[in-house]
């Protein structure tokens, strides 16, 4: 039986929520690698090469976003960058997984679901913890 191919997925944000995300990504997530990781902080991305491995690091996200190793992006940066970020990550063709909320008003909410809807063969999931919590 073939195994199954692996998503190249690359985190921007390395702080508490972060770094806790890299370490699910890099250890505990079945059929996917992580490949990247960006920060502007140089402390957070030294952190991410010495402790997983990661050897694609950037400072800037532009860069990083449009990294041609990368399937899929993961956003656990400040909310005030969720929207323009998640949007430059669908136009790069990349899958997007961003942490709530997705922006601090409903028109860029709008704005991010208007490019997702142009951008149909890609998955934008925002990460809302309590989703599939019965209570």
């Amino acid at each position: 039986m073939a195994s199954a191919p692996s998503l190249k997925v690359g985190i921007c944000g390395l702080g508490r929520m972060g770094r806790f995300h890299a370490q699910t990504l890099a250890h505990r997530t079945r059929h996917c690698e992580l490949v990247a990781a960006c920060s502007p902080l140089a402390a957070e991305r030294d952190w991410a090469g010495s402790e997983l491995g990661i050897t694609r690091l950037y400072e800037d996200f532009d860069t990083f976003v449009r990294d041609p190793q990368l399937d899929a992006v993961v956003l656990v940066t400040p909310t005030s960058l969720h929207a323009d970020q998640t949007i430059a990550a669908l136009e790069a063709g990349r899958h997007v997984f961003v942490e709530k909320p997705l922006a601090l008003n409903v028109p860029d909410c709008e704005r991010v679901t208007a490019v997702a809807a142009r951008h149909p063969s890609q998955v934008a999931m925002v990460g809302f913890v309590r989703r599939f919590d019965p209570s």
